[in-house]
């Protein structure tokens, strides 16, 4: 049953996983091992840029907790990940019967086939993704300007 317009419903329901998403992924990530793949990220431009065998095997060092701090970053992604794939699979047989004989008009720029609107979700809610995001960096940015 729609409501109101199926591309206003359509962006509304995109919205509102992408925000469940973002929240639920940083409830359940790793904060520390992220902070360390930063530094480590850091420290190893750095010594790459040296030649010294010192360097070298210091970098040698920093690769290794590098890949350590990866796969604990990794391996916390996971649960917020099952959780949305869990949603999305839970919400697709009721959005597809809702919205499966619905014309949705092309996406601007892309070329997608069948112009369904899965397709219209996909790019909706990669858009409001990469806004997310960067409306987060720069919140985070000004927050740091502040203190």
């Amino acid at each position: 049953m729609v409501f109101m317009d199926p591309l206003i419903e359509v962006a509304i329901i995109a919205l509102a996983l992408v925000a469940f998403s973002t929240v639920i992924r940083n409830r359940f990530m790793d904060k520390e091992a992220e902070r360390q793949v930063q530094e480590k990220q850091k420290e190893w431009k750095v010594l790459l840029k040296n030649t010294d065998k010192e360097s070298m095997k210091r970098l040698e060092a920093v690769q290794k907790e590098m890949l350590d701090a990866q796969y604990k970053m990794m391996r916390s992604s996971m649960p917020p990940m099952l959780i949305m794939l869990a949603v999305f699979f839970l919400l697709l047989p009721v959005m597809n019967s809702t919205y499966a004989g619905i014309e949705f008009p092309p996406a601007p720029y892309v070329v997608l086939p069948g112009q369904s609107w899965i397709w219209y979700y996909f790019v909706i809610g990669i858009v409001f993704s990469i806004a997310l995001t960067f409306g987060k960096k720069i919140f985070k940015k000004s927050e740091a300007k502040t203190e």
